[in-house]
């Protein structure tokens, strides 16, 4: 009986702990989101790390009736993932927007720093993690393609992958076709700042 109690305080105490450690991690702005070293994928490896060394990759497609060019400028713009529930924006940490160009994606709970590794502009732009507030992720990227459609709108493909360093052996792949929903729903909010 009072390993039990023991375990339920314990527990109580992670439930309440986790996150407010979390948010203390990723209260430092962009100075935080480096406070973790991620592997970086390049450019050479982005398509294989997606097709088969991520332990987890879903891509979402969702069309839009913004040009292609409002759309890429809403993709880059600071408020970038503000629709989302608990973030807050995007620091840009160097002047331009290139290949080695890095930016910090800031959220409540989670901040995570990006360097852009495959820029086409107007057209695609790849990203990998190097770094993140809390520890944990192994390896991650974000890719955006942005396809002209017939009617003067836009796709955008997106494509999300990683590996978490502690259980990347699980075969996470079997949840895309839970989490793909999520992120075109997510990514809808793009819209909203075009």
């Amino acid at each position: 009986m009072k390993v039990l109690l023991v375990a339920t305080v314990l527990a109580a105490f992670g439930v309440i702990a986790a996150p407010v450690l979390a948010y203390v991690l990723a209260s430092g702005g962009p100075r935080s989101s480096a406070r973790f070293r991620v592997k970086p994928v390049t450019q050479a490896h982005l398509g294989m790390f997606v097709d088969t060394l991520a332990s987890f990759s879903v891509t979402s497609q969702v069309a839009f009736p913004d040009s292609p060019e409002r759309l890429w400028k809403a993709l880059l713009h600071e408020r970038a993932y503000s629709w989302l529930p608990f973030m807050k924006g995007v620091a840009y940490l160097d002047d331009q927007q290139s290949v080695g160009s890095r930016r910090a994606i800031l959220g409540t709970f989670l901040a995570l720093q990006e360097q852009i590794i495959a820029f086409e502009e107007g057209k695609r732009i790849a990203f990998s993690v190097t770094g993140a507030s809390l520890y944990g992720l192994d390896a991650g990227i974000q890719e955006y393609v942005i396809t002209p459609t017939s009617n003067g709108g836009s796709l955008l493909t997106w494509t999300v992958a990683g590996s978490p360093k502690f259980v990347g052996f699980l075969p996470l792949r079997l949840t895309t076709p839970f989490v793909r929903p999520f992120m075109k729903r997510s990514i809808k909010g793009v819209g909203r700042l075009t």
